[in-house]
């Protein structure tokens, strides 16, 4: 899906790219993980990593370790899974900087902050009320621990801590160019003030929710974010 909308958005090639030093960066990120794989001899090994090097001595025992070769990486499948991944980060950092670039208005921040604001509200229930199920599903594990609809406290936590920038970067960078039908319409049931201790709620609420995770490296990371 997301190699699909790089290429529809890409298709046309009507304005400038990416500036030389990012697609190189890109590249070179993206073809980190298919270096790992390649095999190197064992006299490389001997030069770069000595220990793994004895370490594939052990194991060949009386077999030559130049005429064996081994790549970078230690679980080879478990690199080879994780590049398309990786390949899908770099493209939605390609598209977020060609969207920014064209000052295109894009409903990603508002619908990243929406749902951190109904997980927050989620794990407050669970951790105020004991309410202690994921829609259908009891919770055995972190009982007690906010979690939303996660079962793991530090996947919540680590979600969280990701959303509180786009709701501080609200308060701190309030949009100006607001659409005039939309200014008119907002106007009618609020004012600047009142939007923003709108936000300053959001934002407590979310750094609550993270607080009553209990997930420390969470709430730690927050803390230096």
């Amino acid at each position: 899906m997301v190699a699909a909308i790089v290429l529809a958005e890409f298709w046309t090639g009507q304005s400038r790219g990416a500036p030389r030093a990012v697609i190189f960066v890109l590249l070179f990120l993206g073809l980190l993980p298919l270096l790992q794989l390649v095999p190197l001899p064992g006299t490389v090994w001997q030069v770069i990593v000595p220990a793994r090097a004895l370490t594939y001595r052990s194991v060949l025992g009386p077999w030559n370790l130049a005429a064996a070769a081994f790549p970078l990486s230690v679980r080879s499948y478990a690199t080879l899974e994780a590049w398309p991944r990786l390949l899908c980060y770099l493209l939605v950092f390609l598209l977020s900087l060609r969207w920014e670039r064209h000052r295109l208005a894009s409903v990603l921040p508002t619908f990243l902050t929406a749902l951190g604001l109904f997980e927050a509200v989620y794990g407050l229930v669970q951790y105020l009320t004991g309410f202690q199920y994921i829609f259908t599903y009891v919770k055995r594990y972190y009982i007690g621990d906010a979690t939303g609809t996660y079962i793991n406290r530090d996947h919540y936590a680590g979600m969280l801590e990701m959303i509180l920038p786009f709701a501080l970067a609200v308060i701190v960078f309030p949009p100006r160019d607001v659409h005039p039908g939309r200014r008119r319409w907002t106007s009618l049931f609020t004012d600047e003030s009142f939007e923003t201790m709108r936000q300053v709620v959001v934002l407590a609420v979310v750094g609550l929710a993270l607080f009553f995770s209990r997930s420390r490296m969470g709430i730690i990371s927050a803390a230096v974010t």
